[in-house]
């Protein structure tokens, strides 16, 4: 798979600080209305369109009608899977579902990592999050050009990327799944997980530590009760996602890894992570 890298009408750009208090600040992109402007339709590919699916690089941007550079040093990537969308802007990841129908793409949902960026990044960033969340029009030509009521972005396809390895890798939590809705995880909040090669789970919830048994399978993890500290946690967002990993890593759990990401999914409730 490939690495992996968005409509609501009500936009909220929060400035946050990434994982952790001592973090500098960064900007968190979510929709207050995303779960009353969820697409009525199973979102993803319609029937008869040409695929969006795969990892894609912008190689121009243009705003107004007059092209527009990237921030220097930066490379804006879009992944579509089934049902998701991805978007490296140079700063953070966004990310939401989307409904592609009748040439027109729409996103829902948008979410993002904090991690602080400065001057044209940020910038850029604010930019791109704003023309997301518009109704997108889409062409195939060699590659994909995406068109806005002001902007347009030309993709090409992107060159593939090998998958992480699951075992051995020190997974970082970067988004809560609540059926079709994504959210960031909360403002100094860290958490994580690692598979062990002998079969163990270790975890980070961000409040409390501990593990348990895993059994992996193709598509699917089998994990054991987890075991943890019972240190209590008075921070609503650290209870938050402890009680996310809780809903989660119990029982059959399905997995998947693209590029440097890993999903985890029971039932409509979910887990997104990248490699630490």
């Amino acid at each position: 798979m490939s690495r992996l890298t968005v409509l609501l009408v009500g936009f909220l750009l929060v400035v946050t600080g990434c994982g952790t208090e001592n973090d500098s600040e960064g900007v968190d992109q979510s929709s207050d209305q995303s779960a009353s402007q969820t697409p009525s339709q199973t979102p993803g590919q319609s029937s008869g369109e040409s695929s969006l699916s795969g990892s894609w690089v912008v190689t121009a941007m243009e705003q107004d009608g007059q092209p527009r550079d990237l921030a220097p040093g930066t490379t804006v990537t879009f992944e579509f899977t089934d049902e998701r969308v991805t978007v490296a802007t140079g700063c953070n990841g966004l990310f939401g579902t989307y409904r592609y129908a009748d040439g027109t793409l729409r996103i829902y949902g948008l979410g993002g990592t904090m991690m602080g960026c400065g001057g044209p990044r940020m910038e850029q960033e604010a930019w791109l999050s704003e023309q997301l969340v518009k109704s997108i029009e889409v062409e195939p030509e060699d590659g994909l050009r995406l068109t806005t009521d002001d902007a347009a972005f030309v993709l090409e396809g992107a060159p593939k990327v090998e998958d992480t390895t699951l075992a051995g890798t020190t997974w970082q939590l970067d988004s809560l799944i609540d059926g079709q809705t994504v959210s960031s995880v909360p403002q100094g909040t860290t958490a994580s997980l690692t598979l062990t090669s002998d079969g163990t789970l270790q975890v980070d919830t961000g409040c409390n530590t501990g593990g348990g048994s895993v059994k992996v399978g193709t598509a699917t993890l089998r994990v054991g009760p987890l075991m943890t500290t019972k240190m209590a946690c008075v921070d609503p967002a650290r209870q938050q996602v402890e009680a996310a990993f809780t809903k989660v890593l119990n029982g059959t759990v399905g997995y998947t890894v693209e590029a440097d990401r890993l999903t985890l999914t029971k039932g409509d409730s979910g887990l997104g992570f990248t490699v630490k």
